[in-house]
């Protein structure tokens, strides 16, 4: 080839065998949901430990609410752990979850006449924090395992 540019490619079937692994990647969704399902868990829990949920940060307790419970702390829904520490997730090919199964979870999560809204979960569409940083973010480094 005299008068023309040649470009020489190497490493084409490296880069080839790495594409096929990201599509084989994409087709085992439930680990991909798995994924997901453990980065809003994480950051449900972290909402709890910062008295925070998906849409800001939660009314402080009352003084009487404080004197009555345990071990006097001042940070809402933190008096026993349980609501905290019941915070799962289940996952399949085709979606992810996360919820609890406390009883009284309801009660704070919408609030009552008596006790004041404290939502834990989105409720109302992902924050686009959450969004971008617990499922974006996931999808790219799962997509790029196989790159």
């Amino acid at each position: 080839m005299s008068d023309g540019i040649t470009i020489r490619i190497t490493g084409l079937p490296r880069a080839l065998a790495k594409i096929d692994a990201a599509i084989r990647n994409i087709g085992n969704t439930a680990s991909l949901h798995d994924a997901i399902g453990h980065a809003l868990v994480s950051r449900v829990v972290q909402g709890f430990d910062l008295s925070t949920g998906p849409y800001g940060k939660w009314r402080d307790l009352v003084d009487s609410t404080i004197a009555r419970r345990r071990k006097r702390s001042k940070k809402p829904l933190l008096d026993s752990q349980r609501l905290r520490g019941s915070i799962t997730h289940e996952f399949d090919q085709r979606s992810v979850r996360v919820g609890t199964n406390v009883e009284y979870a309801q009660y704070h999560q919408f609030g009552t006449r008596t006790i004041p809204r404290r939502a834990f979960l989105p409720d109302r569409g992902l924050p686009k924090q959450w969004e971008q940083e617990d499922v974006v973010d996931t999808v790219e480094a799962f997509l790029s395992q196989g790159l």
